[in-house]
């Protein structure tokens, strides 16, 4: 199906599985950067749980794009090229839920460093769960002061 198809008839469809994406994590980040010790915060945060189901539902998005026909493939690598490829309507959810998913997987393995360590994460996890690498520099060099023997 073409882009102007998926475009017209799937505008609203697609917006919506876009704010399902987008929210589905925010209540564990709010328990991981707030209620860090709380049993269902360690539940949830488990592989098993919020990970596997973000996963399916990056497979079914997976699926979506190949069962409505993938966008053309690039012809070579170039940001142009890969910008036209990502525009397509669920290419651009494969790789939003694809963010969402390693932003969580990053933010839940600081998490879990932090508390063994006993260091109190909160900022660091805010920072984590909209720009995961620039939160994992913070959470090293913090992770390095916290350890730095004292004199």
């Amino acid at each position: 199906m073409s882009q102007w198809a998926l475009d017209t008839f799937g505008r609203q469809q697609f917006n919506e599985a876009f704010w399902i994406i987008s929210l589905i994590p925010g209540p564990v980040w709010i328990m991981l950067m707030f209620m860090p010790d709380n049993r269902i915060t360690r539940l949830l945060i488990s592989p098993w749980i919020l990970p596997a189901f973000l996963g399916i539902v990056y497979l079914y998005f997976v699926y979506l794009l190949f069962t409505y026909g993938p966008p053309a493939t690039p012809d070579n690598v170039s940001m142009r090229e890969v910008r036209r490829f990502v525009i397509h309507p669920l290419a651009f959810l494969v790789l939003w839920s694809h963010l969402m998913i390693t932003d969580l997987f990053v933010g839940m393995r600081m998490y879990e460093d932090a508390r063994r360590r006993k260091i109190y994460v909160p900022f660091e996890l805010f920072v984590c769960w909209f720009f995961a690498p620039i939160a994992l520099m913070l959470y090293a060099v913090r992770r390095a002061l916290k350890t730095q023997p004292k004199e």
